[in-house]
């Protein structure tokens, strides 16, 4: 449904202030050209629709009416979303919001598809799915709003598969890692052919399915630029290599549907000081990387000329998205 005129476009940005007067039927969401690694959708328990910082659990922004209460996802539109300069974060956008709208295949488990959809935006979700059997039934990832930050690794109760910042999760029970077979778990092409998802769960891409998500909702292009992910192929029946991943701190015995979960393996460093620098580390570590803080101090009374910051790590492909004094 087009929105009507007169309208306002909203920059969003998930360190500032919380967005206010927001109106659904005419009013648009303006993300610029903000790349999928600064920002993704995200759902609180109550519902509150928000734009979040994919490597801080408490660094969002929320939508607010012109009531002063949160905006619902339901409550919009993917016209509400405008013209979205990255092709990842269209992708990831229209797939939690088609979730969100019931819009495409997704249902929850279980459903005659014999489907488990993994989702990524829903703050603290937790489901716990019985009767999986990794020979037959399928692991879909079309609703995976998100890149960054996705782990899976095998516990005493059965295979966890979850996503931070938002905690959401789910658990496989009574299956491994090991048990998986390529052609049962399907992704959109970009999610494996240029973000190497399929690390996760031990597998090279090709032996992994494609599946067409241009039944789903995307937000806008800019002019003369386009939206992939229409490839389709089967999988082969190649097993897991194994998942790897660290768990998160919570202690899973009691994986429950909706459960508060939103812990992490944090890590920090004591503060190394030198010439007065001084640098401090935080952050937190999951499957194949990590997210972190280096904060680096002049403790001293005196500009210090020339000087600079290295570090040793086993992960690979290390960027940096943001940075300031």
């Amino acid at each position: 449904m087009a929105l009507l005129p007169g309208g306002i476009d909203y920059l969003v940005n998930p360190s500032s202030p919380d967005l206010t007067g927001f109106d659904p039927a005419r009013d648009r969401l303006d993300f610029g050209d903000t790349s999928v690694h600064g920002l993704i959708l995200g759902k609180l328990p109550d519902g509150s629709a928000i734009l979040v910082n994919p490597w801080q659990s408490s660094d969002y922004q929320r939508i607010l009416g012109v009531d002063g209460k949160p905006i619902l996802w339901s409550q919009l539109s993917i016209d509400n979303l405008g013209v979205v300069g990255n092709e990842h974060l269209r992708q990831d956008a229209g797939g939690a919001l088609s979730w969100e709208l019931g819009v495409g295949p997704g249902a929850e488990w279980p459903n005659e598809q014999r489907t488990v959809y993994v989702r990524s935006h829903e703050w603290g979700v937790q489901e716990r799915v019985e009767g999986f059997d990794p020979q037959t039934d399928k692991l879909n990832f079309l609703y995976l709003g998100t890149r960054e930050r996705l782990s899976a690794v095998d516990t005493d109760e059965g295979l966890l598969i979850s996503v931070e910042p938002s905690g959401q999760s789910i658990l496989l029970v009574g299956v491994l890692g090991e048990e998986l077979v390529g052609r049962n778990l399907e992704f959109h092409f970009d999610q494996i052919e240029e973000d190497n998802l399929e690390d996760v769960f031990g597998f090279p891409a090709n032996a992994l399915s494609l599946v067409d998500r241009s039944e789903l909702l995307t937000p806008q292009a800019p002019a003369g630029q386009y939206t992939d992910g229409a490839q389709t192929r089967t999988g082969t029946d190649a097993l897991s290599e194994g998942v790897s991943g660290e768990p998160s701190m919570s202690d899973h015995a009691s994986h429950d549907d909706h459960a508060d979960h939103t812990g992490g393996n944090g890590m920090s460093a004591p503060v190394v000081s030198t010439d007065g620098l001084e640098l401090s580390v935080s952050g937190t570590l999951y499957w194949g990387g990590m997210s972190g803080q280096l904060t680096l101090t002049n403790a001293g009374g005196s500009d210090v000329e020339g000087w600079s910051v290295s570090f040793t790590t086993p992960h690979r492909n290390v960027q940096s998205w943001s940075g300031g004094t």
